[in-house]
């Protein structure tokens, strides 16, 4: 096994947020000499399309993991394949994509990253247990893939997200039957969603049951939900 380094380009501060997030595990992300890395174990000989697709899969996955606890979080880009020269110790860039990471300062106060608790956790955060149990649970793994590939966020793509929800949690009715979020709430969301998914400005067009706002919140529900289900079939 190898470890593959794929550069990451971003905002300072979600660069931050994933190396705290994901300091341990399958996949991490390290600060080294100033630029950040996702860090993969990887299979000896792969090529480099393979190594490529991997690595933009998973960071998907880990942006997705982490949009799903902060909406204010901004995805992050791979720029570069590089790797550890096993003698020297050195890192060397052998692919590059867009160009040198992006370090970009930007003044949102002070970094802490802790528990949805508010407490620091020194052992594995919420989303490396949400990346580890994903490993057992293809429909949660495809779901979070999804939800950090989208380009943009709003009524008709989240409204695809709930549907990956449904298929891995046994239709509408078997995600509605977990109540991982008070009854009502999905309805309302597909009421609104459907509002724009059909032209807001249609007349005779019903009002919205929902904020984007208490959208949001209901994603983060779900997806914690259904983690914390999985965390207690594995008696966690």
């Amino acid at each position: 096994m190898d470890e593959q380094l794929f550069t990451l380009s971003g905002e300072n501060w979600d660069l931050q947020e994933l190396a705290f997030s994901f300091r341990d595990g399958p996949a991490t992300v390290k600060k080294i000499e100033d630029v950040f890395y996702l860090c993969l174990e990887m299979e000896t000989g792969r090529s480099e399309e393979e190594i490529h697709a991997a690595g933009e899969t998973t960071l998907k996955q880990i942006n997705g993991i982490r949009l799903a606890r902060n909406e204010g979080f901004r995805p992050l880009k791979i720029c570069g394949i590089t790797r550890l020269d096993p003698i020297t110790g050195k890192i060397e860039t052998c692919v590059k994509y867009q160009g040198p990471a992006e370090l970009r300062a930007r003044g949102r106060g002070t970094l802490t990253v802790g528990e949805s608790d508010g407490t620091e956790n020194k052992g594995p955060t919420e989303d490396q247990t949400a990346l580890r149990l994903a490993g057992k649970c293809e429909p949660l793994r495809r779901t979070q893939i999804f939800y950090g590939s989208l380009k943009q966020h709003d009524w008709v793509n989240l409204y695809k997200v709930l549907e990956a929800m449904e298929d891995g949690n046994g239709g509408e009715a078997g995600l509605v039957a977990k109540h991982f979020v008070p009854h009502g709430e999905i309805k309302k969301f597909k009421e609104t969603a459907q509002i724009y998914r059909h032209g807001s400005n249609a007349k005779g067009t019903a009002k919205p049951k929902m904020t984007w706002e208490q959208a949001q919140a209901m994603f983060r529900k779900l997806f914690q939900g259904w983690t914390q289900e999985l965390k207690d079939r594995d008696g966690e």
